[in-house]
């Protein structure tokens, strides 16, 4: 007499190798998942690094505002100034040129007085961009400082939102002359 398998053992057996299969490809699916949205996290992170970092040197290095004809702000010996409600920060760099960041189409934008055009400086989704100026005047006897904030998101169809705030001072000594 020859051994086979009934048509039940064969169910049996079928339906247990397609639940292990579909156990598999679920964790298989979800590790992909993880993944991207992992990926999609880091570029907002690695953006924002470089955003901050850039921007922080750049008005670290920044220069009184002396009238010299060029003027870029408003007020005398002025540091820096912010302009539409928070959303824009301008100032004289280091090469005397005015400089200033600002929020435009939901990206951190760059304009120097010796470019054509704006430049950005991100290329994820900003919602949001704010500065906050204290110690910018001679009227004062704070050393300037300037909180930079804003929130970015992932390119995803569930993005998740990161805040960054950080803290700068200017390298130079704030005295008054």
């Amino acid at each position: 007499m020859k051994k086979s398998f009934t048509l039940t053992e064969l169910l049996v057996a079928i339906g247990l190798t397609s639940l292990v299969s579909g156990a598999i490809l679920g964790i298989f699916l979800s590790g992909i998942w993880a993944q991207r949205r992992i990926l999609a996290t880091q570029e907002v992170l690695d953006q924002a690094s470089y955003v901050l970092e850039y921007m922080g040197r750049q008005l670290r290095l920044a220069r009184k505002d002396d009238l010299d004809g060029k003027s870029c702000l408003h007020g005398y010996k002025t540091n820096c100034e912010v302009s539409e409600g928070g959303r824009k920060i301008s100032f004289k760099n280091f090469d005397g040129k005015c400089h200033s960041f600002y929020f435009q189409d939901n990206k951190i934008v760059e304009k120097k007085e010796d470019f054509f055009n704006p430049l950005p400086l991100t290329s994820v989704k900003i919602n949001y961009l704010k500065f906050k100026v204290s110690g910018e005047t001679q009227q004062d006897t704070f050393q300037p400082r300037i909180t930079i904030s804003f929130e970015a998101e992932t390119k995803e169809k569930n993005p998740t939102k990161l805040k960054f705030q950080t803290t700068i001072s200017q390298r130079n000594l704030d005295v008054v002359y």
